[in-house]
């Protein structure tokens, strides 16, 4: 049975509604290791229903892995915080403007509500708008994702999460137990995300895969 959605991260790009996909095609591995972390979706969802000896999750967004340890370490007073927040485009654009937060635990509050609340996700250094809808009640979408911290917090127990450049890992990850999943940035939109990434990265990133022990499951679109 297909289970409910795991992960609160919404973000550009994000493998939502298609975690099985990906899961059913996954070879026998010990290390599972995501390179481009982002919504989540997928390892959110895999570690539940077949978890590995080792998982290993990185972003190069400083402020989403941030907002990862605050849930792995604080996860009470995170819960906390965000279930106080409203569904109010004032606090959007009063948060989207202000000098970001250098406390972790605020950071990762204001880092949540914004990635819950802009149109289309976190990701994209929050372009549009406040998300809005005639058929979908938003203030109760919050809500909901809000109630998924805990038990991401107690998924995440064991994770190992990193926030460097995608070769480091995978040098130091390899091995022929280890199953590397990789959804890069999209090719030709790489300035809607934070940290760039450029032509030279996706050749980079296809020049190290074509040199791993280990097996690689990349997530990319037909393109020229």
């Amino acid at each position: 049975m297909k289970l409910k959605r795991l992960s609160n991260i919404k973000w550009i790009g994000g493998k939502h509604g298609k975690e099985e996909l990906y899961i059913d095609l996954m070879p026998k591995h010990d290390i599972f290791c995501d390179c481009f972390f982002g919504s989540g979706a997928v390892p959110f969802y895999k570690e539940t229903v077949n978890p590995s000896k080792l998982t290993i999750v990185n972003d190069i967004n400083d402020r989403l892995v941030n907002y990862m340890m605050v849930l792995k370490d604080n996860p009470e007073q995170l819960y906390k915080e965000c279930s106080a927040l409203p569904y109010s485009e004032s606090l959007y654009e009063k948060w989207k403007w202000e000098p970001w937060p250098e406390n972790n635990l605020e950071s990762a509050v204001r880092f949540y509500y914004l990635m819950r609340v802009c149109f289309g996700g976190g990701g994209h250094k929050y372009r549009n708008g406040i998300g809005l809808s005639k058929t979908q009640n938003k203030a109760k979408q919050l809500i909901s994702a809000t109630e998924l911290i805990p038990g991401m917090a107690e998924l995440i127990k064991t994770w190992n999460i990193l926030s460097r450049d995608f070769e480091e890992v995978i040098k130091f990850y390899d091995t022929k137990d280890t199953l590397f999943f990789l959804d890069p940035p999209y090719h030709d939109h790489e300035n809607m995300y934070f940290g760039g990434f450029e032509e030279k990265d996706h050749i980079r990133l296809k020049e190290r895969l074509d040199k791993i022990k280990g097996k690689a499951m990349v997530c990319y679109y037909s393109s020229p």
